[in-house]
């Protein structure tokens, strides 16, 4: 188990940036409603494409013990109690939670949700088969969570989650204009981090994603008008998904193309997938 006192022994600026993640995550709770939430788009949406290689990784999710790590709203937690997996899910705001909750009574399956830190998982060692996080590594302190995630993780288990990437102009020009739709403690996944921080892991690698992709969000901003700090862009790129199927077909052949032959461009994506091998 983690140590009972680790939660009372973390820095205070780690308890400070808990808080305001915490704070930040409850009041846009309590905007959302269960009827609005994505479950199959975040996986089988056109435009879901980090998700959809993440899926194909994972393989028969049936029998599965899975965490979803910092599950907001719950969406991928119920996918994958609908393919079949025992799944568990946390986050550090009661309000998401609580519409994690609310979302698997929705669609009839079993999540156990409950409010904790990364930081100090409240689960056994050697608990999961899988761990999963959207956006997760970079609103938690990671040189905390990377043991957290290695103790819970079953020998042999994958841990996998998809991370905004810091190095594209573009997107520190969105992450400007979008102060209203992010928090001001996240920080978004540098490559270090991976050779810094899970050092542990018998496996460490990562595949980016969302490089000549991103010009679907110049039709979000120049065409459509919607402002980053209103509208967020990842969310809404899902509800549109099938706006973009076609364009998005062609601009993914391109990135794989891209990405293949010439890989300093992945530092220009705005998504990785981390993939970690216990």
């Amino acid at each position: 188990m983690a140590d009972s006192s680790l939660k009372a022994n973390l820095p205070e600026r780690l308890a400070q940036r808990g808080e305001v993640e915490e704070d930040y995550h409850d009041r846009w709770a309590q905007e959302l409603h269960v009827d609005e939430l994505l479950v199959r788009e975040m996986f089988e949406a056109p435009t879901a494409l980090d998700n959809e290689f993440i899926l194909k990784r994972l393989g028969d999710l049936k029998g599965k013990r899975i965490l979803d790590m910092a599950c907001g709203v719950g969406e991928a937690a119920v996918f994958f109690a609908l393919k079949g997996a025992d799944v568990a899910a946390m986050d550090i705001s009661q309000g998401m939670v609580s519409l994690a909750e609310q979302l698997a009574g929705k669609y009839d399956v079993k999540v156990v949700a409950k409010k904790m830190r990364a930081e100090a998982l409240e689960y056994e060692d050697d608990s999961f088969d899988i761990i999963y996080g959207y956006g997760a590594l970079h609103h938690i302190d990671l040189e905390h969570a990377s043991s957290e995630i290695y103790r819970v993780l079953k020998k042999g288990g994958i841990a996998v989650f998809s991370e905004p990437l810091a190095y594209n102009p573009m997107l520190w020009v969105y992450r400007l204009l979008a102060k209203e739709t992010r928090t001001e403690t996240e920080k978004p996944f540098r490559f270090r981090d991976l050779r810094r921080y899970f050092k542990k892991f018998s496996r460490a690698e990562h595949r980016e994603f969302w490089l000549i992709a991103l010009l679907v969000y110049l039709d979000f901003f120049f065409i459509k008008r919607y402002h980053p700090s209103k509208v967020r862009y990842w969310r809404q790129i899902l509800v549109e998904g099938e706006k973009y199927r076609r364009l998005i077909g062609v601009l993914k052949r391109i990135d794989s193309f891209l990405l293949r032959f010439v890989p300093p461009l992945r530092y220009l994506s705005s998504t990785s997938v981390i993939i970690l091998k216990k």
